[in-house]
C-alpha cells in the first residue's frame, strides 16, 4: 500500500496530510518542504535541482546556500515507488557505516541512484517542529490563542 512516513517530533495542522496525498502522480516519492528567510544550522536544509525536484537533503548544506527546509514528511506511492523505497531504505539499514546518518540521506542515496524525488511544498505556519521545552511552551500559547480566542 502507498504511505507516509513523518518524523515523531513533527505536528501539522490538519489539512497538511491531505495536501501531501493529494498528489497526481500514479508513481512518486515526494518530500514534503517549507521556505523561509532564513535558515539555522540545525535545520534538515534542502537544495533543488532546476526543475525544482530535491537535489541534497543535509543538515550539513550552508545556511546562505539552503533553498528550503525538509518537514521528514514523505509520500511514497505507487507500487514501483514503493519497491525501490523499500529496496534502497533496507540497503541502508544493512549497512554498518550508515548508523549514524539522519534517516532523510534516504534521498540522497535515490538521487545518487538516478530516482526523481518530488516535493509538496507548505507553508512554515502549518507545522511545528517540538525540540526542546521552549517549542513546547510555544505551541501551548498557539493551541490556547487558536481554539480559544
Amino acid at each position: 500500500e502507498d504511505f507516509v512516513v513523518s518524523n515523531g517530533d513533527n505536528i501539522y495542522k490538519k489539512d497538511i496530510y491531505q495536501a501531501v496525498m493529494s498528489s497526481e502522480e500514479p508513481e512518486t516519492i515526494q518530500l514534503t518542504i517549507d521556505r523561509k528567510d532564513e535558515y539555522d544550522e540545525d535545520d534538515m536544509k534542502v537544495l533543488l535541482d532546476a526543475d525544482q525536484n530535491i537535489l541534497r537533503v543535509s543538515k550539513q548544506i550552508p545556511v546562505g546556500e539552503a533553498q528550503c527546509e525538509s518537514l521528514g514528511l514523505v509520500l511514497v506511492k505507487g507500487e514501483r515507488c514503493r519497491n525501490i523505497f523499500h529496496r534502497k531504505i533496507m540497503e541502508m539499514v544493512r549497512d554498518a557505516d550508515l548508523m549514524d546518518m539522519f534517516w532523510l540521506d534516504i534521498f540522497n542515496s535515490l538521487v545518487q541512484s538516478g530516482e526523481t524525488v518530488h516535493v509538496c511544498e507548505v507553508s512554515h505556519e502549518d507545522w511545528a517542529e517540538i525540540d526542546f521545552h521552549p517549542d513546547v511552551e510555544m505551541l501551548q500559547k498557539s493551541i490556547t490563542a487558536n481554539v480559544f480566542s
